[in-house]
């Protein structure tokens, strides 16, 4: 989580509290949110296609971090 809260105050560096904020209720509603959501997958759906549903969600999510800029990403070195 550290990671996440860094990049998004590089991505808002006028308003680092408000980003470490976000990320961080952000982290918290989906992990409250989550097991419930998996739970009702699991019993509307089986076991099989809620990992299913959930590898997809993934993917997804992984596909978004390619939009991230890459000047973002890289790594600045301290000297």
């Amino acid at each position: 989580m550290p990671v996440t809260i860094a990049l998004a105050q590089r991505l808002l560096p006028h308003r680092t509290a408000l980003a470490s904020g976000l990320m961080l209720g952000g982290a918290w509603g989906i992990a409250a949110i989550g097991p419930p959501i998996a739970q009702l997958l699991i019993n509307t759906l089986g076991l099989t296609p809620a990992f299913a549903i959930t590898a997809a969600l993934l993917a997804v999510a992984g596909l978004m971090s390619l939009a991230l800029p890459s000047k973002l990403l890289s790594r600045v070195s301290p000297h």
